[in-house]
């Protein structure tokens, strides 16, 4: 059994994968950073599954969030899955609603993929903390769907993590609140994608980037991305974290003010035409 661990000081996370990698190893490496934790399984040096960083990303919510399935269909895997687990079967939920025919593995490999990618990008920004590769693991059992390119993915998260500094810069907390300013550029002239402009009707003073992230279904970067670039155009501002105009923000969010009528119903028009 090959076991290799150590100290994220030591050994950058891109380093440590790479060397996986170019080993063609098999197993588990568990990284416990600073802030984020996360589990990486690896077959022949290649990447296929990763536990989430976040408990709201797990594929399930994911696919449901996604519209591709339903909770109920979430609600029978789970319920399939711990039947096959009190049998001593261990298989992942993604592969269950294959077997149940509301997903495709073509679909399945598609989340998966951005799943995996998502949580690697989040844990190579670590700076500190341990990690350790076991290659102990019986990966026959977890039902591989896809395999990841782990070089061109180190390659696109050391790009994300320089920008996740500048932009971190600025946008300190995923609780933090944003609000289009009273006094905005003129919106006829900003060229936006969709994406933009989804991400600016939801910045209304009331919801943090969290909920902007969930209710947009993009990713963190993504939204993180468009909010720095949105600040630097003083297209909206941020609000103070234990108030917005004299109101607490928790109040705030209960009473449900609406917006400016002017602000928004241009940004709705102009929705309306892309």
């Amino acid at each position: 059994m090959l076991t290799l661990e150590g100290k994220i000081e030591d050994f950058s996370i891109g380093e440590i994968i790479q060397v996986i990698a170019m080993g063609r190893k098999t197993g588990t490496l568990v990284i416990d950073g600073a802030r984020e934790q996360i589990s990486i399984y690896f077959k022949d040096g290649k990447a296929v599954y990763a536990n989430p960083v976040y408990q709201r990303e797990h594929l399930g919510n994911i696919l449901v969030k996604h519209g591709v399935i339903t909770r109920d269909d979430v609600n029978d895997a789970l319920d399939l899955q711990k039947e096959l687990n009190d049998r001593g079967e261990r298989v992942r939920i993604g592969p269950i609603l294959v077997s149940m025919g509301v997903l495709t593995n073509e679909v399945l490999s598609k989340y998966v993929t951005a799943q995996i990618k998502e949580s690697i990008y989040t844990i190579m920004a670590e700076k500190s903390g341990s990690f350790k590769f076991s290659s102990d693991i019986d990966m026959s059992s977890r039902d591989i769907v896809i395999e990841l390119d782990v070089e061109e993915t180190i390659l696109e998260g050391t790009r994300l993590i320089d920008a996740w500094a500048i932009i971190k810069d600025k946008l300190v907390d995923f609780d933090d609140v944003y609000a289009i300013n009273a006094n905005p550029a003129d919106v006829g002239s900003i060229q936006l994608t969709i994406d933009e402009w989804k991400i600016l009707t939801l910045l209304d003073g009331q919801r943090s980037i969290n909920d902007v992230i969930e209710i947009a279904k993009l990713s963190r970067f993504e939204v993180c991305k468009t909010i720095y670039n949105f600040v630097q155009l003083k297209l909206v501002k941020k609000l103070d974290r234990e108030s917005i105009n004299g109101v607490p923000i928790e109040t705030k969010r209960i009473s449900n003010p609406k917006p400016k009528r002017g602000i928004v119903r241009r940004l709705m028009d102009r929705i309306r035409r892309i």
